[in-house]
């Protein structure tokens, strides 16, 4: 599995009226292989997590990285999710971050199971009649789960991934303090053996 990305973080206003709700990072494609003809070695990556979005200016969360496995006949690749953009704080009602992107489907050359990453969610906060309510996206999550929590109407920072592949949360603020973003996870690269 490819690494996920990470959250987006979030700047805080000036008089912290309003809210802002980064998007979070989507997770990384599967790709299972099933070798025949077992090479004596082989070249392999395993794709790191995306960094969480800064907190200063909202920033975006990092593309995590692809994970290879050479399987004697060519490089087969699982590629990795990209990182949810970040949001600044607002007193109307707005969609905030941007979701990351899961990542693509794996070619089918060489592969025995693939399957795309899950994409991560955007964030969302409301401002009605005075009362200020909101939510940062949840990590997109890998195949084992443990994609990062987002925030609902609960200011703070992202949280990390911890599961292979997963993707980071975004951070949520209706104050005058900036968020950061949480992190993706790196991906992982399994390789059992029967004889």
């Amino acid at each position: 599995v490819a690494g996920g990305g990470g959250g987006g973080g979030v700047e805080g206003g000036a008089i912290g009226v309003g809210g802002g709700a980064g998007g979070s990072g989507g997770s990384g494609a599967y790709l299972q292989l099933y070798i025949t003809s077992v090479p004596t070695t082989s070249a392999y990556a395993v794709g790191a997590g995306g960094t969480a979005g800064a907190a200063s200016g909202g920033g975006s969360g990092g593309a995590g990285g692809d994970s290879t496995f050479h399987d004697g006949a060519g490089t087969r690749t699982a590629v990795a999710g990209t990182g949810g953009t970040g949001d600044t704080l607002d007193s109307t009602t707005h969609v905030g971050g941007q979701p990351g992107a899961g990542g693509t489907l794996p070619s089918a050359t060489g592969a025995f199971v693939r399957s795309s990453g899950n994409p991560g969610a955007q964030g969302v906060f409301f401002f009605l009649e005075g009362i200020e309510q909101g939510w940062s996206g949840t990590g997109g999550a890998g195949p084992w789960g443990g994609a990062g929590a987002g925030r609902f109407d609960n200011e703070g920072a992202g949280g990390d991934a911890n599961g292979p592949g997963s993707g980071g949360g975004g951070g949520y603020t209706e104050s005058t303090t900036d968020r950061a973003g949480g992190a993706g996870s790196a991906g992982l690269i399994i390789v059992e053996e029967y004889s």
